[in-house]
């Protein structure tokens, strides 16, 4: 495992899937809510409050993940302002793809483990591909394919939306 600071708020961690499957974990498959993944973090928060006198725990943080096909998953931790008072927390996944029917059949797995309150998502389109943007009160965990390189800020500015309302169901329905 490599840890690298990438700046004043993030750490970049380098992990082969050999190191993961000491956990238990399949590459693509960090799943919050699994013991396995989450003894990981421990270890990987422990390795850089060491390394970098950085406390992590109890901090709002946003993670990015990102599968190599070299053996590789690099992670990027990053530190996330606190919401306001007012303001409701979520959680935003991105979910890429180049091809439209792989992005409808990770909308038809993140159908059957979350529910429809508390959760925002938009469809967008770019040269590149297909844009997933979802903003949830909950965690969303299941499989699925690769965020892209974009925040979704960035996609949201840049990119045509193709459906702004419940494109999370509108997509796996075509695939059901």
């Amino acid at each position: 495992m490599k840890i690298e600071k990438m700046g004043q708020e993030t750490v970049k961690v380098t992990v082969s899937h050999k190191e993961l499957a000491e956990y238990n974990i399949e590459p693509g498959t960090l799943n919050g809510d699994n013991a396995d993944t989450h003894m990981f973090f421990v270890n990987v928060f422990a390795e850089i409050k060491r390394k970098f006198a950085v406390e992590l725990k109890g901090m709002h943080l946003y993670l990015e993940v990102f599968t190599l096909l070299e053996d590789t998953t690099m992670i990027y931790i990053s530190l996330m302002n606190e919401p306001e008072d007012n303001e409701e927390e979520k959680y935003v996944y991105i979910y890429f793809s180049d091809r439209l029917e792989e992005l409808a059949l990770a909308a038809k797995d993140i159908c059957q483990v979350r529910s429809e309150r508390g959760t925002e998502s938009k469809f967008y389109i770019s040269d590149e591909g297909y844009f997933l943007v979802i903003k949830s009160d909950t965690i969303i965990t299941c499989h699925a394919i690769g965020s892209g390189d974009y925040c979704a800020e960035y996609i949201e500015e840049h990119f045509k939306v193709i459906e702004e309302e419940n494109a999370v169901g509108k997509l796996a329905q075509l695939v059901s």
